[in-house]
């Protein structure tokens, strides 16, 4: 069955043009991984906007249908061949995003009380301030706010040790400690104020990669290396220009189980802390 890019993230792009095989790593509902080398490459569904190390294609469900239990996949001019399934390539796309200063506390604070009564489970329930019973989210909720604190301090060596334990911490095939970094290192990063306190939390996150999964370490990759996820964009804009930020969260919380709201409790939680 063919199906057609619609973006091609420029990390993916390398790998294409790189290798030629490769060998799949794991076939899940919302994405399919591939090893090239040891580098880590994501399809999913385009509605899922831009992926640095992905291709996000038309049809996702039909594509991963079409898998057939393939172990490998290869790349013959601008085609990907998985099983039965054929992807046409497309040329690189960077999502680039650039906001002056935070977003308003008001703003915040809105976009926080719409995560919570759209997400309880995961690292989102730190955001509010009742109680926690779930163990992982306790230990996050402190170790959150002893990693913003050293953070702001500009203490290294303290940022490095909390980022470690955050790192692989709770549930999922990325674990939600892994994603809200991810989250928190694509807010500062997008805010042209904050690149100093971005490329601290980035060295500590690659430091601290090794605590976890090869396909969680790819994700923090990227977000250290300041390369933007689409829909973290979105969200990102529509709280800056104080807009409805419904439709954007919502678009963010169909990824994974519990990784788009852990996404965006890292942003949240990185833009109140600066």
């Amino acid at each position: 069955m063919n199906h057609r890019a619609i973006y091609c993230g420029r990390y993916a792009a390398e790998l294409i043009n790189e290798y030629k095989t490769a060998d799949v790593l794991g076939v899940y509902s919302a994405g399919t991984y591939l090893l090239f080398g040891d580098s880590v490459l994501l399809i999913c569904d385009a509605s899922k906007k831009s992926v640095p190390f992905g291709i996000s294609v038309d049809g996702y469900e039909s594509f991963r249908d079409s898998i057939n239990g393939a172990e490998h996949a290869t790349v013959t001019e601008d085609l990907l061949t998985v099983g039965d399934a054929v992807i046409k390539l497309c040329a690189a796309e960077k999502r680039s995003c650039r906001i002056p200063a935070p977003p308003s506390k008001e703003a915040l604070d809105n976009a926080i009380q719409l995560l919570l009564s759209k997400k309880r489970e995961g690292f989102a329930p730190i955001l509010g301030e009742g109680e926690i019973t779930d163990p992982y989210a306790k230990k996050a909720r402190e170790l959150a706010a002893e990693l913003f604190g050293a953070l702001n301090k500009g203490d290294t060596e303290e940022l490095a040790k909390k980022a470690a334990l955050l790192t692989g911490l709770g549930k999922g095939l990325t674990p939600s400690g892994d994603d809200l970094l991810c989250g928190a290192l694509y807010a500062l990063h997008y805010c042209q104020s904050t690149k100093n306190e971005a490329f601290l939390l980035a060295d500590a996150v690659i430091k601290a990669k090794k605590n976890t999964n090869i396909i969680s370490r790819r994700y923090l990759e990227c977000a250290a290396a300041g390369e933007y996820f689409g829909l973290t964009a979105e969200l990102c804009e529509d709280l800056c220009n104080e807009e409805d930020t419904e439709a954007a969260l919502d678009g963010l919380l169909t990824v994974g189980s519990s990784s788009g709201g852990d996404i965006a409790t890292g942003m949240l939680l990185a833009f109140l802390s600066i």
